[in-house]
């Protein structure tokens, strides 16, 4: 029996599918990874930005001038440099930012050698909708990434 099936000669009529099938299974998984790797470099764009921003609203907090730089410019300051960040939604989690002083705890440069923290936190959401995947799809979070970034530098 096992004979008979490997010397049959092979039909054309039985593989008719078989390509469009085969090419249904391979695309899937090339689509897959091509959005995974498109949303993590998305995603580390995003965190190079918020960085790129934290470390602006520093540099401008320590700058020397007589009248110090206030907490709201500092966060002006952040936010002008993040409207770069790239999401797939309309209503865009804000960026908070905190700014600490290390040395006196104010929130502003009062002496030249203190250290000024500022810190920016974000919400990244997926662009590819996820839901879909059976794990995902049981979950109730709306999958989003904290990004996160400090920058200590010294008041001059």
């Amino acid at each position: 029996m096992l004979l008979k099936f490997l010397k049959r000669k092979k039909n054309k009529k039985h593989e008719c599918g078989a390509t469009a099938v085969e090419f249904a299974l391979i695309i899937s998984v090339f689509l897959l990874v091509m959005f995974i790797i498109m949303e993590a470099g998305i995603y580390m764009f995003n965190r190079h930005v918020l960085t790129w921003a934290t470390r602006e609203g520093a540099r401008t907090g320590i700058v020397s001038r007589i009248d110090r730089v206030s907490e709201e410019m500092i966060k002006e300051r952040v936010n002008e440099f993040a409207k770069y960040i790239v999401t797939f939604n309309p209503n865009r989690d804000p960026i908070s930012v905190d700014i600490d002083n290390l040395s006196t705890g104010t929130k502003i440069c009062s002496e030249f050698g203190d250290k000024l923290q500022v810190e920016s936190r974000f919400y990244y959401n997926y662009g590819l909708p996820v839901n879909f995947i059976p794990p995902f799809s049981l979950a109730k979070s709306d999958f989003k990434i904290r990004i996160v970034t400090k920058s200590t530098m010294i008041c001059e």
